[in-house]
């Protein structure tokens, strides 16, 4: 048995954790061999998954539809199309490169398994599981989620100036119609509107109106800002209380829905004027070795509050609650997401929804046990709410994750809701914890 373990441990370590060795007692009450031939089916279709993926071309649909012969297309276009083909290669050749290398070491996994059986040790892979984790892994890697990152961004801007060409004629009363249709949509208790069909009008309005150098201007100067390790966005606000003049803002809700379009603007130009993002530099291979060490630690090992799980919950690897949760797994993808988007807005907005996630989870426990039924954000401590979602952090974190934080701690002159806030401080309080920890305490 020793010696199988170790030869598989030569292989790939991540396999371990996957591999369930069935006991004597366990193999009178099962089937095996049909166990076994099950596994081995689920195993080999994981395998030619892996070959297919290895394969097929990176996919990501993108909203800029490229080269049309039926538009005319600007220069600035025609230049941002020709980079997002160039990064779209870029994350194929990532992705090819990272399923051979599974398909290599599922083929060892896969004589293990089989030398394992005929030395009368009875085992399976949870290939399942395995699987799911390696798809994840992938969006992980510091190069693809950095390519993966400024794809998004300069599809959403080059969708933006294609859509221009045509689609201009916006007056000032059809936005004022769009804004009041969009501010349904608005959250008044997180002061936010969500990227939506007003934001596409509102790009419209500001290149018909040739006030797009304005906000070019506004980003030059942001840019500047810095370089003194501050994200000054006193421009924005400037910007902002001319549109909310201009389209005669009452409401507050209508008010949230300019003051997030704007940002998105703002950043935007920014992205594309310096072909960078504050919040998308800084990958520290650090940082994500120590996540790495801390996903698989047990509950009690990252002291994660009893309060807030099930008995049975505290001592498994976390990783495995995370997995079994709906609401878990949401608010691990929602907090990898945050690399996706260039704008502080949209990120602590992302931050937020994985508290509100979290939340949901504890209240669920909670629920079974009889023990409460208010909300996580307003019934317990900061420590408790931390220690979980710091947990949940680690899953699958932001590989540039301190370069956000830091950028949002430097962040001026742009006041956002209490609820925000409070997901901005946990995310940077996370991210501190990660960066400082040594895992002693982990251990």
């Amino acid at each position: 048995m020793n010696d199988v373990l170790i030869e598989i441990s030569q292989v790939d370590s991540s396999f371990m954790p996957y591999i369930v060795v069935y006991s004597p007692e366990d193999l009178q009450k099962m089937d095996f061999p049909k166990v076994f031939e099950e596994n081995q089916i689920g195993i080999n279709k994981m395998f030619n998954r892996f070959i297919n993926e290895s394969e097929k071309p990176f996919s990501y649909d993108l909203k800029t539809k490229l080269y049309q012969s039926n538009k005319k297309m600007t220069p600035k276009v025609v230049f941002l199309q020709n980079i997002i083909n160039e990064v779209r290669n870029d994350l194929n050749l990532i992705k090819e490169d990272y399923y051979n290398k599974q398909v290599t070491i599922t083929s060892r996994l896969m004589l293990f398994v089989t030398n394992c059986n005929q030395n009368n040790i009875s085992c399976c892979f949870e290939h399942a599981l395995y699987e799911e984790k390696v798809r994840n892994r992938l969006y992980s890697d510091k190069s693809f989620a950095k390519l993966l990152f400024r794809l998004k961004s300069l599809d959403n801007y080059c969708c933006r100036l294609e859509k221009n060409t045509v689609c201009l004629n916006v007056d000032l009363d059809s936005i004022k119609q769009k804004l009041t249709e969009a501010s349904s949509q608005s959250d008044k208790s997180i002061e936010f509107a969500a990227y939506g069909p007003f934001d596409e009008t509102f790009m419209d309005f500001i290149v018909e109106k040739n006030t797009l150098q304005r906000f070019s201007i506004a980003a030059s100067r942001i840019q500047s800002s810095i370089m003194y390790s501050i994200l000054d966005l006193n421009e924005a606000d400037h910007i902002y209380k001319s549109f909310l003049m201009l389209f005669e803002v009452a409401g507050s809700k209508e008010r949230y829905v300019v003051l997030s379009s704007v940002i998105r603007v703002l950043f935007d130009q920014m992205y594309t004027m310096f072909l960078s993002s504050s919040f998308s530099t800084g990958i520290s291979c650090v940082f994500l070795e120590n996540c790495q060490k801390m996903k698989m630690k047990t509950a009690i090992e990252l002291k994660i509050s009893a309060n807030l799980l099930q008995s049975d919950q505290m001592d498994i690897p976390f990783s495995q609650v995370v997995l079994k949760s709906s609401h878990l797994t949401t608010a691990t993808n929602c907090l990898f997401s945050v690399c996706m988007y260039n704008n502080p807005l949209d990120i602590v907005y992302e931050i937020f929804k994985a508290v509100k996630l979290i939340d949901a989870f504890v209240l669920d426990n909670m629920s079974q046990t009889g023990s409460s039924n208010q909300p996580l954000t307003t019934s317990m401590s900061f420590d408790d709410i931390f220690s979980i979602f710091s947990a949940v952090f680690v899953q699958n974190p932001p590989p540039n994750a301190t370069s956000i934080s830091t950028t949002l701690a430097n962040m001026k002159n742009l006041q956002l809701s209490s609820a925000f806030d409070f997901a901005k401080l946990l995310f940077g309080s996370a991210v501190d914890y990660v960066n400082q920890s040594n895992l002693q305490n982990c251990e």
